[in-house]
């Protein structure tokens, strides 16, 4: 269902780092991962394409030099965005989760996960029995 998860802003991460990182090592994962998970970390604008690679490329830098003074020169118009989201009310979590749990069909998960489990059973036993 779209809409229940968004992934973090890298704006949010760069804070996180920038706000713990005189409390230890600090490490950022997934950003060099190969293959690359299908979703990850991003900055939510139309056109984030080079705003998100900068971001994740100072990420792996940070992970590896661990100098906070690579973020200092990043910058983007959708940091602008990013702001307004930070100062917007949400209905508590609690309450958003029971909204959306109303909007699930259950017996369409269950079938739907049936079927996934029985053609992985079949794939693997049509491996298994060349």
């Amino acid at each position: 269902m779209n809409g229940v998860y968004q992934t973090p802003w890298l704006w949010s991460i760069i804070e996180v780092i920038k706000q713990t990182h005189d409390l230890g090592e600090i490490r950022i994962g997934g950003v060099e991962y190969f293959p690359r998970p299908d979703v990850v970390a991003n900055n939510h604008h139309a056109d984030n394409s080079e705003c998100s690679v900068s971001i994740l490329e100072a990420i792996k830098k940070y992970n590896y030099s661990r100098k906070i003074d690579i973020f200092d020169k990043l910058d983007c118009r959708c940091k602008k965005e990013w702001k307004k989201e930070l100062i917007k009310i949400y209905p508590p979590l609690k309450e958003r989760m029971g909204n959306y749990l109303t909007k699930i069909s259950i017996d369409g998960y269950i079938q739907k996960k049936k079927k996934k489990t029985d053609r992985s059973k079949s794939l693997l036993s049509s491996s298994l029995n060349p």
